[in-house]
């Protein structure tokens, strides 16, 4: 109900470059190259609040999706 009136997002061009931000637990150089043609990473950052240890996510910068990654997921 409380996004209800938002308008809705255009479709992405998955013809352009994207960015991966996921737990760095989760993803990997490997992984992400079944799934897109390029895969340059780009380091990680920590988050989390002050006073507690951060969760560290992996970054990457991808192009050229090897299959529908919007429907199938990678």
């Amino acid at each position: 109900d409380r996004w209800r009136d938002l308008t809705t997002p255009p479709a992405p061009d998955m013809s352009r470059a994207g960015l991966v931000i996921d737990l760095a637990r989760r993803v990997s150089p490997a992984t992400l190259a079944g799934c897109f043609a390029t895969v340059t990473p780009l380091g990680t950052l920590t988050r989390g609040d002050p006073g507690e240890p951060g969760k560290t996510y992996a970054v990457f910068a991808v192009g050229s999706p090897r299959r529908d990654v919007l429907a199938n997921g990678c």
